[in-house]
Order: structure tokens, then C-alpha cells, then sequence
């Protein structure tokens, strides 16, 4: 029987010395500096398609990958599905807030669709595209029950990630 793991949005490792340059979050700090370079004020308002309350799940690569080497040497491991995430989830809009005081952004307004959207909007919601499925309110859930179970001290390190 296969065993099967499923981690939830990876980022750079914590021994990496380019963890912080090149996490997401700090991709989309970058984006949002650049969309703030090119408005002539903070925004205030900026429509984002998102859902203010999503939650985000990071999970360093290095911890993905020595759990999934410890889980497979145990035999009993074998046909089970194991969440490879974070105990610990973060809020979209906590995350944002703190990138946009960090970017002197302005704030966001959160929507469901953009029947209509600025220059900048839409330049934003095309580098973001590929979020959508984590920032749409689409909140999974990880049954972390296997890999607390085969994995009982495991903690998390979350360097590089906010």
C-alpha cells in the first residue's frame, strides 16, 4: 500500500541562508512595494480577491522532507495519509496588515470578484493568481491525527516565514 503525504504551502527551508530574500511572503512584499512605487500614494480601499479570515498554512520544505524520511522507515506508516503542515495557521488579513505597514501600502479591502479595477488592481490580482485557492476563503482542513501519531514531538520551526 502506498503511503501518502500532503503538505500544505511550502516555503524555503529554515537553514537556508536565502530563506528570508526568498520566501513567499516576501514575494509578495516585493509585489507590493512595486505596486506602491508606481502609485503616486499609499492606497487606501485596494480591492483584493480574497477573503479577509483565510487561513494560511506554511510549512518549511526541510520539515516536509525529514518528516516524510522518519514517517516511511515505520512500516506501519504504509497506506495511511499523513498532513504534512503547520499546528499553527495565520490569518490572511494579520499577515497583510503586517506587509502593509512594512510597505507604507495603505490598506485593503477585500472582495469576492472585481467587476470593474484599476490599473494597479489588476496588475496585482495577475502576480497573485496562483494564491487564490489559499486566499478565497476556501480554508482546508488537515487531519494531522496519523502524523501526530507517528510523528509526536515534531516541532515546527517557522524562520523565513513572517
Amino acid at each position: 500500500d502506498a503511503t501518502i503525504f500532503r503538505p500544505s504551502i511550502l516555503t524555503l527551508s529554515n537553514y537556508s541562508n536565502d530563506a528570508e530574500k526568498s520566501s513567499i511572503l516576501n514575494r509578495v512584499n516585493s509585489l507590493l512595494k512595486l505596486v506602491r512605487k508606481m502609485s503616486e500614494k499609499p492606497l487606501v480601499d485596494f480591492r483584493v480577491i480574497a477573503d479577509k479570515d483565510s487561513n494560511l498554512n506554511f510549512v518549511p520544505v526541510d520539515y516536509v522532507v525529514r518528516a516524510m524520511s522518519d514517517i516511511s522507515r515505520n512500516s506501519a506508516s504504509s497506506g495511511k495519509t499523513f498532513h504534512l503542515t503547520n499546528p499553527k495557521d495565520i490569518k490572511l488579513s494579520g499577515v497583510m496588515d503586517i506587509l502593509c505597514r512594512e510597505t507604507d501600502f495603505g490598506s485593503f479591502k477585500y472582495v469576492p470578484c472585481l467587476s470593474s479595477s484599476s490599473r494597479l488592481e489588476t496588475y496585482f490580482d495577475c502576480r497573485i493568481k496562483h494564491f487564490q485557492p489559499y486566499i478565497t476563503g476556501l480554508n482546508p482542513f488537515f487531519d494531522r491525527i496519523n502524523t501526530n501519531e507517528f510523528l509526536p514531538d515534531e516541532r515546527i520551526e517557522n524562520s523565513g516565514v513572517l
